[in-house]
């Protein structure tokens, strides 16, 4: 095969062209830090960058429902230790009231006291943390009401506090 002057200059402009764009690579690389600027760099490589960027946002994610999961724990937990330390005081009222060892002072008293703890565990029972009520469930509305009804569609037992019965207490209203 016979080599003409013009496909010499052919090959030379190609080679040269071909040294220019491994030129212009190494310097886009310089200038933007990154081995890798666009997928048809390193196809391989840029599969596996893609797949690392997936796993650390699926590790972030566990670990931002991690902390949220802790928060909504604690807060549960306080709100039901307290809750508890409430029933504990209840069951002592009623105890006294029951046992008849309180006079009509005393059981205005334990009345008024009753009355008072049963707000403080509505209000317990409608711990929020943020928008969204603690013991609501799925619900976004409030939980538990003054009335003694659910606000939902079940109804909870409301005591009412007789203070002249020597038992203190009848239990009105029904479940579903």
């Amino acid at each position: 095969m016979r080599i003409t002057p013009g496909m010499s200059a052919d090959n030379a402009i190609y080679n040269l062209q071909q040294g220019r764009t491994a030129i212009d690579q190494l310097q886009e690389q310089i200038a933007s830090g990154n081995n890798i600027n666009r997928p048809s760099d390193d196809p391989l490589s840029t599969r596996q960058l893609l797949d690392l960027q997936e796993q650390i946002a699926s590790g972030d994610q566990y670990s931002s429902n991690i902390t949220k999961s802790e928060t909504l724990l604690n807060v549960t937990n306080t709100a039901l230790s307290g809750m508890a330390d409430l029933m504990q005081q209840v069951k002592k009222i009623a105890g006294d009231m029951v046992a008849g060892t309180l006079d009509a002072a005393g059981s205005a008293s334990a009345v008024t006291n009753l009355t008072q703890l049963k707000s403080q565990l509505i209000d317990m029972g409608n711990t929020r943390l943020g928008d969204q009520y603690v013991f609501g469930g799925f619900s976004t509305s409030q939980p538990f009401s003054s009335t003694g009804v659910f606000s939902g569609t079940t109804d909870i037992p409301q005591v009412e506090i007789a203070p002249n019965s020597s038992v203190g207490t009848t239990v009105s209203g029904g479940t579903s």
